[in-house]
């Protein structure tokens, strides 16, 4: 045999047409409808998919080493296509799974709380995922507050400054790492789930939910208005977390923000990681770093209040602009995460966005020649010599 020959390869569709012969020929196996379903998803055959997935839910034995991962991806599917009643539920197992919450931080507390009234306990809420997703659930805060909890938020630490000046006494930011003794406990993102029965399953849109301090904005106002020059003001995250597993879809490469930076406009960079050299050195003098005035995401709330909106990849500084209600353009890749759903140019989740969809098989030119487009339009709006 040659060693370097080459073996054929098989197509996505041909994948498919094998994972449903599989299902026709064992229609009883969890693992063929699940790999079925997973397949279908890629392919954006949401139905199908989710119908697949909920089959290998049901077969898939409770006690199984995957049973997490086949409802938690059913989970996910439900909450993408809106079905939120049932989604909740599912995406519930993945606390079941071998690396939920903490690693054993909270062996010290007690038990899970399970959305009852607890009048005057304390309920530690703690996060869980990523920093765009406690910014994303701390909207449902309010809800214990109202059931009479006295709540003590477990949150990252560059969360923690704008989570304490955002509610103030009402909830007590916990500073350290060092969890204390308490009968309560639950995961920010399980909160959808546990109201469901008190607050429906529809999302809370009221925004802004988070605010930034006046001494803040103030001091970031003065250093914007040093560096603008009276054009419109606009924040910039064009890359992601470089760890990221998924960074690499959705992060943009400098030289495809040509047309972008050609803007009548002045561009603050607002990620204190990112270096803006690498777009000065294509020539846009109107690019301005502010890391040195960023130390935590209650400066970044603070400079986006004073910009006039955000241009962003999917992180966490997008999550921030909503909360605060700012105007903000974001760029998606496909597949993107649930909450952003499968098609159109609005979310749910936060009323200020406006979403530009990278398509199967496509690059960003057509998602940054829509934004480039609405910015024309929305600077010229605010400023009417924009085009002049």
């Amino acid at each position: 045999m040659v060693k370097d020959e080459q073996q054929p390869s098989v197509s996505a569709t041909d994948t498919v047409e094998m994972l449903r012969r599989a299902v026709a020929k064992f229609p009883h196996s969890w693992d063929a409808h699940f790999q079925l379903g997973m397949c279908l998803r890629r392919d954006r055959e949401m139905g199908a998919s989710t119908r697949h997935l909920a089959k290998a839910a049901e077969l898939v034995p409770a006690d199984h080493p995957q049973a997490p991962v086949v409802h938690t991806c059913l989970g996910v599917n439900l909450l993408q296509t809106g079905n939120y009643a049932l989604g909740w539920g599912e995406y519930e197992w993945r606390l079941r799974g071998p690396v939920a919450e903490h690693d054993g931080k909270f062996e010290n507390s007690a038990s899970r709380w399970q959305g009852e009234p607890a009048p005057n306990q304390i309920l530690l809420l703690h996060y869980e995922q990523g920093l765009g997703d406690t910014i994303n659930f701390c909207r449902y805060l309010k809800y214990p507050l109202m059931l009479g909890s006295k709540i003590v938020l477990f949150c990252q630490p560059p969360l923690r400054r704008l989570m304490a000046q955002s509610y103030g006494n009402m909830i007590y930011v916990l500073p350290h790492d060092t969890l204390p003794r308490v009968p309560l406990r639950a995961s920010l993102l399980s909160l959808p789930y546990l109201l469901q029965p008190r607050i429906g399953s529809q999302i809370p849109m009221e925004t802004p939910y988070l605010a930034a301090a006046p001494e803040d904005i103030e001091r970031l106002r003065q250093r914007i208005d040093g560096l603008a020059t009276g054009r419109g003001r606009l924040g910039l995250v064009w890359r992601g977390n470089p760890h990221n597993p998924t960074d690499g879809i959705r992060s943009i490469a400098p030289n495809q923000l040509r047309g972008l930076l050609s803007l009548n406009a002045d561009f603050f960079v607002v990620q204190p990681d990112a270096k803006v050299e690498e777009l000065r050195e294509l020539g846009f003098a109107n690019v301005h770093s502010l890391a040195a005035d960023i130390q935590d995401f209650a400066d970044t709330a603070a400079a986006l209040t004073v910009l006039d909106g955000l241009i962003s990849v999917d992180t966490s500084v997008v999550h921030l602009a909503g909360a605060l209600d700012r105007p903000a353009w974001l760029l998606l890749s496909f597949p993107s995460d649930w909450r952003w759903g499968l098609e159109g140019d609005t979310t749910k989740w936060y009323p200020s966005l406006r979403l530009f969809r990278r398509q199967p098989e496509e690059g960003w030119e057509r998602p940054l020649a829509q934004l480039n487009a609405a910015l024309v339009q929305w600077l010229a709006a605010r400023q009417p010599s924009v085009l002049g």
